[in-house]
């Protein structure tokens, strides 16, 4: 086999590089953006566009994986990945992104142009500007949830709607509030160690309780998005908004919860799951959405 090749990594470290959960999600959200539009939709342009949107972010991660390894051995959460623990060199995995990469806008390019480009952008985004960032500004988190909202742009645009349409920018929105409180559970999983080693996603002087009253706060936020589904014309059947407002209350509810007994670590894994959830159910909503008959 030659040395730093592809070949190299096993495909248990390919399939961890890839972060899956994370890929599937972005390209569910993808999905939702392009079932949600008010135009004829195709099975096999859903496939693909799930299928591109799914490797890009694959490569993104990656990307990031090989960006970041020397912090990666420093943090609980991410000392084992394949990088850090020394199971893969930069180079394959490199090699591994990139076709990732050309993959995931070969399935796009077909389906539109201008998706494949956003779908570039945002991997140049993150990659290019967002990770570079993490240690320079606290702005940083928000510059990455704006990236991390483009994937149901990719949706809309495949579809020839709007990008503009009301239900768009309510994707867009809902994005970007799950992001936050997504990142601050993170930190908060790690014990704020990205503190020690320099990163500002979560500013210096915060401690964990106020982290930990950040992401209530966000996750408040995400909750009354996801209730404005009631009373605004967003979705087409009234269980569809019913299951939004549902969805709302959840996210609020997690938020207020008082976690009794648990440290911070604990309660930050638990209502990252619980947003992972709501999330997940909430783009399955606006995706079946135009499926429902009542």
């Amino acid at each position: 086999m030659k040395r730093g090749s592809l070949l190299e990594i096993s495909r248990s470290d390919q399939l961890q590089l890839m972060r899956p959960r994370l890929s599937l999600m972005v390209g569910l959200a993808a999905l939702s953006g392009y079932l949600a539009a008010p135009t004829p939709h195709s099975p096999y342009a859903a496939l693909q566009l799930t299928g591109g949107a799914f490797l890009l972010t694959a490569a993104a991660s990656v990307f990031n994986q090989v960006q970041e390894r020397s912090r990666d051995r420093w943090l609980p959460r991410t000392c084992d990945r394949p990088l850090p623990s020394g199971r893969c060199q930069p180079r394959p995995a490199l090699q591994l992104a990139t076709l990732l990469a050309l993959l995931g806008v070969l399935l796009l390019a077909p389906l539109s142009a201008a998706a494949a480009g956003v779908g570039l952008f945002a991997l140049a985004w993150y990659n290019l500007l967002y990770t570079p960032l993490k240690p320079r500004t606290s702005y940083v988190l928000l510059l990455g949830a704006l990236g991390g909202a483009l994937p149901p742009l990719l949706g809309w645009l495949v579809s020839d709607a709007s990008p503009l349409a009301p239900k768009a920018v309510h994707l867009y929105l809902l994005l970007i509030l799950w992001q936050i409180p997504h990142f601050l559970c993170l930190s908060l999983r790690d014990d704020l160690r990205g503190q020690q080693l320099g990163l500002k996603t979560v500013p210096p002087s915060w401690s964990q309780p106020q982290v930990m009253r950040m992401v209530r706060l966000w996750a408040i936020g995400l909750g009354a998005l996801l209730l404005t589904a009631l009373p605004l014309p967003l979705l087409d059947s009234f269980s569809g908004s019913l299951g939004m407002g549902l969805l709302g209350i959840c996210c609020i509810g997690s938020a207020l919860r008082r976690g009794s007994g648990q440290t911070p670590r604990h309660w930050a894994s638990t209502t990252g799951k619980i947003l992972h959830a709501v999330l997940a159910a909430a783009l399955l909503t606006i995706s079946i959405d135009p499926l429902i008959i009542f």
